[in-house]
């Protein structure tokens, strides 16, 4: 059993299911019952389910009657899609970031791009992908765009399975 402290039901199971979609513990094209989840947190189905839901709002879960819930597999139409909206809305942030006159965030921005540089020159992936992270991160901050942020972060655990 999962043990997740502070939220309900359906939180826990919408923490859990969504982290094994985004991590590949569940795989596009696989099929979930609300059983196997609700057993495998201590909780009933009816969260589980609720859960579903919600997944399938932020594009990750597909309902299809008579068959149950399944993780939803990207087309090359829908990856066509993600990264229309995401140079549309990360231009417009990127946009608005820029006019930030707060000498703090600047600072950090500067840093954070030094710290990608070092990354690139090391060959240190891992390393570079965390700081574009953060990279990103800041810019939205320095935008002051938290609806854009959290659109932007729905549709990147979409794709990042791929």
């Amino acid at each position: 059993m999962v043990e997740i402290k502070n939220d309900t039901f359906q939180e826990q199971a919408y923490k859990f299911i969504k982290s094994k979609i985004v991590n590949l513990g569940y795989k596009p094209g696989e099929y979930l019952t609300d059983n196997q989840i609700a057993e495998e947190l201590g909780i009933s189905r009816t969260p589980v389910r609720e859960a579903y839901r919600v997944l399938e709002r932020e594009g990750l879960l597909l309902y299809e009657p008579r068959r149950g819930w399944r993780v939803y597999s990207l087309t090359l139409e829908d990856i066509h899609d993600i990264f229309e909206i995401k140079i549309a809305l990360e231009g417009l942030i990127v946009r608005k970031s820029a006019k930030c006159d707060d000498p703090v965030l600047r600072k950090k921005l500067k840093e954070t791009i030094s710290l990608m540089r070092q990354a690139s020159d090391k060959n240190d992936l891992n390393s570079w992908v965390e700081l574009d992270a953060i990279l990103h991160h800041l810019i939205f901050i320095m935008a002051n765009n938290q609806r854009a942020l959290n659109i932007v972060e729905n549709i990147n655990d979409q794709w990042n399975r791929l």
